[in-house]
């Protein structure tokens, strides 16, 4: 008896929408389901948004100022990040938003053991990514 009283609750009413139980499954009930299902859509949705990538003036501590550029011209080679000196890094981890010509970053990066096919600077894996303020 005290399973079925338990059955008749919230729960028992999503079972007796899904087998079409008219006892369980009232207007007003649906009404509250469609309404909650609304609320959990907007909330499960809000909550994916993308942050936004903070933009500074001068470097975080540890990081330095790179140009990304373009060099899938050449076999095996995507974006390389090449430093104020101009030595060349190729990022591993690069994500697709800082994927753009020219673009101004800050970056912190361990140097990382191996090869590529591009050979176009020392590979790298970035630790953190950080634009920098137009006109840097």
């Amino acid at each position: 008896m005290v399973f079925r009283n338990y059955l008749l609750g919230y729960d028992g009413f999503v079972l007796g929408v899904l087998f079409n139980n008219k006892e369980m499954a009232t207007s007003k009930n649906l009404n509250i389901i469609r309404f909650a299902s609304v609320l959990m859509m907007l909330l499960i949705f809000s909550s994916c948004a993308q942050k936004a990538t903070p933009t500074v003036d001068a470097p975080p501590a540890g990081s330095v100022p790179v140009t990304v550029l373009d060099y899938s011209e050449l076999d095996g080679c995507t974006f390389i990040l090449e430093l104020a000196d101009g030595q060349k890094l190729q990022p591993v981890n690069l994500s697709e938003e800082f994927k753009k010509k020219g673009l101004k970053l800050y970056v912190s990066y361990k140097v990382s053991d191996g090869m590529s096919v591009c050979m176009a600077g020392r590979m790298v894996t970035l630790t953190s990514v950080t634009l920098a303020k137009e006109g840097k």
